[in-house]
């Protein structure tokens, strides 16, 4: 297990996904340990967005909460720090300020753009002495996906030679740009890089907590034995392909 103080969590979006992800990982900071004061050092919500009536059907919030930051409000109920913002250009250096040098850092992409993916995705890039984790969730009415990948570092090294004898099955190596840069076989089409995916085919309550779920094991994980077995996992409502072999076989062998 990873030692309190030696990670960070940073969430960005707050929405469909992001509101059933909060409640998991702040139970999970309890289960570990982690006195509420010191989980608002280790877990940060970052979203713009005001909590609108529409939301109320989907998303993890209730008319009371209706014109509130959705970080904000996450914050307040669970325990975390929120950063009522959007991820734009400033946040590099806020970002730069948040990382540990020598610790875990965790990004956990709950956002419905293709164009902050990939926005994210080319940030956490310019990183290149330390490891930055990123986990992606994406998901329509029907089905998604979970992304696993971590930062290219400028001396790249492989985070599953500390384990020394115990068998690792490292992922392939995924690059969340390229991931996404054909969404409709059309790269330069900007009307379908900025639309949301709830606008794109809707999204569900069951899809956005299977999402929820799956990045929660993810982090778990990381957060237990510090690599992520997985570098992708496609869900559905009518099948479930996640591929766990790997993940249960790391941790039957620590």
């Amino acid at each position: 297990m990873q030692t309190q103080g030696e990670c960070r969590i940073i969430q960005i979006g707050c929405g469909g996904t992001g509101g059933y992800l909060v409640p998991l990982i702040s139970k999970f900071l309890r289960a570990i340990g982690t006195e509420e004061k010191h989980a608002r050092e280790i877990y940060f919500l970052i979203d713009g967005d005001k909590v609108e009536q529409k939301n109320i059907l989907r998303q993890n919030f209730s008319y009371n909460d209706v014109n509130k930051n959705k970080a904000d409000v996450l914050a307040h109920r669970y325990g975390a720090t929120a950063m009522a913002q959007y991820f734009d250009e400033s946040m590099e250096f806020t970002l730069q300020s948040l990382f540990f040098m020598g610790g875990l850092n965790v990004i956990l992409g709950c956002v419905d753009r293709v164009e902050t993916r990939r926005f994210i995705w080319a940030t956490i890039n310019k990183f290149k002495t330390f490891p930055i984790w990123y986990i992606d969730a994406g998901n329509e009415r029907t089905h998604g996906q979970v992304l696993v990948s971590r930062n290219y570092l400028s001396c790249e090294t492989n985070p599953y030679e500390q384990y020394g004898n115990v068998e690792v099955l490292e992922p392939r190596r995924l690059d969340i740009g390229e991931f996404f840069s054909g969404v409709d076989g059309e790269v330069t089409d900007q009307e379908k890089m900025s639309v949301s995916c709830a606008e794109m085919g809707g999204q569900s309550i069951l899809m956005n907590n299977m999402a929820a779920v799956n990045m929660f094991g993810v982090l778990t994980e990381l957060l237990t034995v510090g690599v992520a077995s997985v570098s992708e996992i496609q869900f559905g409502r009518y099948r479930m392909t996640n591929d766990v072999g790997p993940l249960a076989l790391l941790l039957q062998s620590m």
